[in-house]
């Protein structure tokens, strides 16, 4: 049902509400991979009309436990262009900078 919400978000575009993205940013925490892919192709569709909240939401995104959810964050963030915020571009060179950091110390 969440996953088909996200969906459904998603069909909206740029006509969802900041209700409707507070629920995609609750569905990015959800415990189910394919509901938080989905609430993350729904941000990434909202483009420049994504709430600073949902925008902050694909920032923790980067830090999820499964590898193709945080490329799938990353990506959204790159589709946001222009309108991300300083603090989600903050955000993204953090996340990547810890990364880096984890690929060094394995070695």
């Amino acid at each position: 049902v969440r996953w088909f919400a996200a969906s459904a978000i998603e069909d909206l575009g740029s006509s969802a509400t900041a209700q409707a993205q507070s629920g995609l940013v609750e569905a990015l925490r959800n415990e189910d991979i394919f509901v938080r892919w989905a609430a993350k192709h729904a941000i990434k569709r909202l483009g420049s009309s994504a709430t600073a909240k949902a925008q902050l939401g694909l920032v923790k995104a980067l830090r999820d436990e499964d590898k193709d959810v945080r490329l799938r964050a990353a990506y959204a963030i790159g589709k946001l262009g222009s309108s991300a915020t300083a603090e989600v571009q903050s955000g993204l060179v953090n996340a990547h900078s810890e990364m880096k950091m984890k690929m060094y110390a394995r070695k």
